[in-house]
């Protein structure tokens, strides 16, 4: 959790008011002072201000940067019954609130989708290198889903990133989790890789290419087919030299 430090001078015995008159010279305390949070590894790595970018709208509801507290709140709320971590209490390790992992929280991008003065739904992410940007986690409320939001909100995410110099999108998503596989193969992001931890069991690692030479070589080298998009026709590979 991210907390501003407040600074002043030391506490000192109350005087009385002719007591303070004869205080020369008189020197006004000061007041606490609001220490501000560095910026954000994405402010640092790539300039790039989601304040300044933000917010969004889709429809009636909108998105906007937001914090670690409000986030953390409505995951503590909501998180639990949305992904079904009551059912899985006891399978995979814990991960308690650290100071290594309060450090770590707070260079995350928050944003929060909000329809009137209800919030629907959250988002993380955060670089995890110079050239790429991870979607640490992200959930709509159930009442919600039917908007599409998390489809429109990747489809513009991507832009910013892109216009900024990132390479690539990455996602870790349970295989399990068919509603948010169809969002990202639909926008292009194709499946690199597979991890097996005590913290979350199997994960699918899915890629999204926003360079077209990156694109190219992972083509190249690991498919045998182009990758579909949504409102691309899918063709079947007829290359008849490979077996």
């Amino acid at each position: 959790m991210v907390r501003a430090a407040w600074g002043g001078p030391p506490h000192r015995e109350s005087m009385t008011q002719p007591e303070l008159l004869q205080h020369r010279p008189f020197e006004r305390a000061s007041r606490p002072r609001l220490v501000e949070a560095p910026p954000r590894l994405s402010m640092r790595l790539w300039n790039l201000d989601w304040g300044a970018t933000l917010p969004w709208h889709f429809d009636a509801a909108r998105v906007e940067s937001s914090s670690h507290d409000e986030v953390m709140a409505f995951t503590r709320e909501h998180y639990a019954a949305i992904f079904g971590h009551a059912s899985a209490e006891g399978r995979f390790l814990p991960s308690p609130m650290t100071e290594a992992k309060r450090r770590f929280l707070s260079e995350m991008d928050f944003f929060v989708f909000r329809v009137g003065r209800e919030t629907a739904g959250v988002f993380m992410g955060h670089p995890t290198d110079w050239t790429s940007y991870y979607l640490r986690s992200t959930a709509i409320v159930p009442q919600h889903r039917e908007r599409g939001l998390m489809t429109r909100f990747f489809e513009r995410l991507a832009e910013p990133l892109r216009g900024a110099g990132v390479e690539r999108i990455e996602a870790d998503c349970s295989p399990a989790n068919a509603p948010i596989i169809r969002v990202l193969s639909g926008q292009g992001y194709v499946v690199t890789g597979t991890t097996n931890s005590e913290r979350w069991g199997l994960l699918l690692r899915y890629t999204k290419f926003l360079r077209d030479d990156a694109r190219g070589a992972f083509l190249r080298q690991y498919t045998a087919m182009p990758i579909a998009q949504r409102g691309e026709t899918e063709t079947l590979n007829t290359d008849r030299s490979r077996p």
